[in-house]
């Protein structure tokens, strides 16, 4: 009973904040020399590799931290040219004491 309300509440919640079809959220742009640049409705935002704090990369996404609290998510199928190249990109120009692998299956 108890999953029963929560999945009920849930899909209550989406039908009243207007989540039932997909949107963008962000949109990065990732230079191998220039960094990257994020880009909202509200706000635009550009950072330097060496400014960036951590990329973390899981089964599925990749995890890339502007400030230790201000994460963004690039999930896999999302990524133009495939996680592998972006990964890669990271490793040319981030240090390695930032990166961190966390796929189970390598």
């Amino acid at each position: 009973v108890y999953f029963l309300s929560f999945f009920l509440s849930v899909r209550t919640q989406i039908k009243k904040l207007g989540l039932t079809t997909p949107r963008y959220a962000y949109t990065l742009w990732l230079g191998s020399e220039g960094g990257v640049k994020v880009s909202t409705e509200q706000e635009q935002s550009a950072y330097r590799w060496n400014e960036l704090f951590a990329a973390y990369r899981t089964n599925r996404c990749i995890y890339l931290y502007a400030a230790p609290r201000r994460a963004y998510l690039l999930p896999d199928e999302q990524i133009a040219g495939g996680a592998d190249t972006l990964w890669s990109l990271l490793a040319a120009v981030m240090p390695a004491a930032q990166l961190y692998d966390c796929r189970r299956e390598r």
